[in-house]
């Protein structure tokens, strides 16, 4: 989703980087197929993904889940046809991420150390 809860950057402006970006890289393609493509493809992924991802954890979040699980066996089954090496860097870097890194802050945060001082303005007085 490119729309920030900041407000520091707008949703519009990351999603015409995005596509500019992929206009971009299609204006150094050979023929005007590859072009279409590229932009179209891009466009799926860049403006038509995150709201189908957002209406499909809005619906269900077994659907949500289920669809994460399979975006990431068909990253792991892709990656294993070009390099099976990569294939297992990336189930490392993924269970790392998504376990390991949580259980770990999960872990540290009694050892959290607040500083208080005259900066501090959600001290009540």
């Amino acid at each position: 989703n490119y729309q920030s809860n900041e407000d520091s950057v707008p949703g519009a402006l990351s999603l015409n980087a995005a596509i500019f970006a992929s206009v971009c890289l299609a204006s150094r393609l050979h023929t005007p197929w590859h072009a279409f493509t590229t932009v179209t493809t891009s466009f799926e992924l860049f403006a038509l993904w995150p709201l189908f991802r957002k209406n499909v954890k809005t619906w269900s979040q077994t659907a949500h889940i289920s669809l994460n699980l399979l975006m990431s066996l068909v990253c792991v089954v892709c990656l294993i046809y070009k390099t099976v090496v990569g294939a297992v860097l990336y189930t490392l870097v993924v269970v790392f991420i998504t376990f390991v890194c949580p259980a770990w802050l999960y872990k540290l945060q009694p050892h959290k150390n607040n500083i208080y001082g005259p900066w501090d303005e959600a001290i009540p007085t």
